[in-house]
């Protein structure tokens, strides 16, 4: 005959022992019933505190103390002195605790779950001989998908054709549909809504952003930060002292049930209960922003940061130059000069060249094929076209002296003038005439201004570095507000200053956005990585990921954070300490009952706990 286990849950030992607590109050009433009421109060206090029982005399098999031992002696005493009802309330102030933790923990993990539900089990692999279903295991890096509007996105990756409007809420948190068009990067877990997308596989299964969101934050659940320790350590130290008060009362007051009483109000729950479900709930509202921290102290600690270092290009800055300025210097119309260009960089994988064809086909300029298209080494492009030599070159190509140009001192000093601007220029010449000089420049993301706006408030000190020269970081420092900034920094100088500034007692994070930026995160006490992960950010080089890259999404983990950290600190400064000493003092003075004694530690260890659950409501 096959064994029958049967196991209660927390929400179902809470509801059983509450309602044989209030059948015992009801049937208290009735002198007949007194037996009745008895027994369902035993039976309370047995199913509520059996676990608690168990966990002391296994923490003292082990010559360890904690608040078991405490509950556990509260819950045999008053058994002892026939106080059933107030063993019974003692026993369930731990059930509804655990309760409520468990259903702060749930929420996190049912988001995390949602996220993990969005992964769709199979992809459409584009193939030349047609499409077919394929599972995720089988997709590789480079590999073309196919998503049809309503489908959801099996893939991180970028669109190589077509354009739609897609869902990205629960990834990114941001929950307006986002346009999507060739080279945008989307992320498995996607909707897509109402366009076919051809998208090239960068990571799929186990190695997307989503997938490995799912597996950090759940072990960020288990783990246990400095202050979950320190508390466990307090309640180690809180338990001798207690049972020190409790018996220095009942010397001084003769009164066995006054010293329970002292012994029921005074037992630390309401530390070890609210600073784990703060943390977790903390924890899942990150989640459900796109903010995903490897674990809870980087939240403590975020709290505490007061020295900010930000990089500049692809975090302040799309990261990509945009045209700032076509000037001509013979007399030539801008969409001329911007048509030559665009001849000689047909052919050039550059982000200056992907610019220069995509401002002329916005404009509509014709892009013919040129006859012959060849790289200058870090200088440019040359290319033929119907007997015509165009050079698109820098400063640097005009400064060697190889070519003899007319109009070469002019062009010098436009382009010496925007390098002063901050701004990446070159020249176009034909026949070895320059015909004019075009200006790009890294323009900053919609959202720095606000950003760095609300950062200001929350962080005393914030610095910008970058390895571009001193006009482009002080063009940026100007237009952000940001009042100290250092340029030409390589990755060893970020980090030689990262020590410095740790050195000094700051407590500092970094955010980057790539893997140049991965030593100054790894060594910052909180490291931001955002960014585009799609296209190849590591989740491993920092302790904080902004899944989608949204510079509003900094302010709001640190706002998050700080939260978190005030939350903690109602819990021990309010209830802990506070609530706890004036229901001490009542106790101790013979002004509670050991069932008022009970009823009143309820009320604490319940209040702080829905505390730390406002958290998932945070904004």
């Amino acid at each position: 005959m096959a064994e029958i286990k049967f196991k209660l849950t927390p929400t179902q030992e809470t509801i059983i022992g509450l309602s044989l607590i209030v059948l015992s109050i009801v049937f208290y009433r009735f002198p007949r019933t007194y037996l009745a009421a008895d027994a369902m109060a035993v039976l309370a206090a047995v199913l509520c505190g059996r676990k608690i029982v168990a966990g002391a005399v296994a923490g003292l098999s082990k010559g360890r103390l904690n608040v078991d031992e405490l509950i556990s002696m509260a819950i045999i005493a008053s058994l002892i002195l026939g106080e059933y009802l107030v063993a019974a309330e003692v026993a369930l102030i731990m059930t509804v605790g655990a309760y409520l933790e468990e259903r702060a923990m749930e929420k996190s993990r049912r988001a995390i779950d949602e996220l993990a539900a969005l992964i769709p089990a199979r992809g459409r692999l584009k193939t030349a001989a047609g499409e077919r279903l394929v599972a995720l295991s089988e997709l590789r890096p480079g590999d073309l998908v196919l998503v049809q509007p309503g489908e959801e996105i099996p893939v991180d990756g970028r669109v190589k054709a077509g354009s739609s409007l897609v869902n990205e809420g629960k990834i990114t948190g941001e929950t307006r549909l986002q346009g999507k068009k060739p080279g945008d990067a989307v992320f498995a877990g996607s909707l897509n809504f109402d366009g076919v997308l051809e998208i090239e596989t960068l990571k799929a299964g186990t190695h997307s952003a989503l997938a490995r969101m799912v597996e950090l934050t759940g072990k960020a659940l288990e783990e246990k930060t400095p202050t979950v320790r320190l508390a466990d350590r307090f309640a180690a130290w809180f338990t001798p002292l207690v049972l020190s008060l409790t018996f220095l009362v009942y010397v001084l007051s003769g009164d066995i049930f006054r010293a329970i009483t002292v012994l029921v109000v005074v037992c630390p729950c309401t530390l070890v209960l609210a600073i784990p479900s703060a943390l977790v709930a903390a924890l899942g509202k990150a989640v459900q922003s796109g903010i995903l921290p490897k674990g809870g102290v980087y939240l403590e600690r975020a709290a505490e940061v007061d020295t900010l270092i930000l990089d500049k290009t692809g975090t302040l800055t799309l990261g990509s130059p945009k045209i700032r300025e076509i000037i001509p210097l013979d007399g030539l119309g801008p969409d001329s000069l911007l048509g030559l260009a665009a001849v000689a960089e047909r052919h050039s994988g550059h982000p200056i060249a992907r610019e220069i064809l995509a401002a002329a086909e916005k404009r509509r300029l014709e892009l013919p094929e040129p006859e012959e298209s060849r790289l200058i080494p870090g200088h440019g492009m040359l290319a033929r076209y119907q007997g015509q030599e165009i050079v698109v070159g820098n400063g640097e190509l005009l400064q060697k002296g190889e070519r003899s140009y007319q109009n070469l001192g002019q062009a010098l000093e436009v382009l010496r003038e925007q390098e002063k601007l901050g701004r990446t220029s070159f020249f176009v010449a034909v026949d070895q005439e320059v015909k004019g000089v075009i200006a790009l420049e890294d323009a900053l993301r919609e959202d720095t201004l606000k950003s760095i706006e609300l950062l200001r408030k929350l962080i005393p000190r914030l610095l910008l570095l970058t390895g571009d020269n001193y006009q482009a970081a002080y063009r940026v420092a100007g237009a952000t507000g940001i009042l100290e900034f250092k340029a030409k920094m390589l990755p060893e100088d970020k980090v030689n200053l990262l020590h410095e500034l740790k050195g000094q007692g700051r407590t500092v994070a970094a955010v980057g956005d790539g893997i140049n930026d991965a030593p100054l995160l790894a060594g910052a006490d909180v490291g931001i990585a955002m960014g585009d992960l799609a296209a190849g950010l590591t989740l491993e080089a920092g302790s904080v990921i902004l899944v989608s890259g949204e510079l509003t999404k900094l302010p709001l983990f640190f706002r998050l954070a700080k939260a978190t950290r005030a939350v903690i600190r109602q819990n021990i400064v309010i209830f802990a300490l506070i609530y706890n000493f004036i229901s001490f003092y009542l106790a101790a003075a013979g002004y509670l009952t050991p069932l008022g004694g009970a009823v009143v530690h309820n009320i604490g260890s319940t209040m702080v706990v829905l505390n730390s659950l406002r958290l998932l409501r945070f904004r």
